[in-house]
């Protein structure tokens, strides 16, 4: 069975917050990890393609802990239970 959690490069990860208004409320975009860096992410701001963004999150993974294989191994562990 191929595995959830495909193998990323080690680089910084960044989520633009957007409050899209009451309607919609708040969403977070993830920037595409294997074209963006802290520089390509202040372009697509000043070219505009964030809207009404309210935080920014970095996540650096060689300075903090991934946690994204234990949740997955407990997806696929509560998975198997089922079938």
């Amino acid at each position: 069975m191929p595995t959830l959690v495909p193998s990323l490069k080690e680089c910084p990860i960044y989520f633009v917050l957007c409050d899209y208004g009451p309607k919609i409320g708040r969403s977070s975009y993830a920037a595409d990890h294997y074209q963006s860096n802290r520089e390509t992410v202040l372009q697509w701001f000043q070219e505009g393609q964030y809207t009404n963004p309210i935080e920014i999150l970095e996540i650096n993974k060689a300075a903090g802990r991934d946690v994204t294989r234990e949740f997955m191994a407990k997806v696929e562990e509560r998975t198997a239970a089922f079938q």
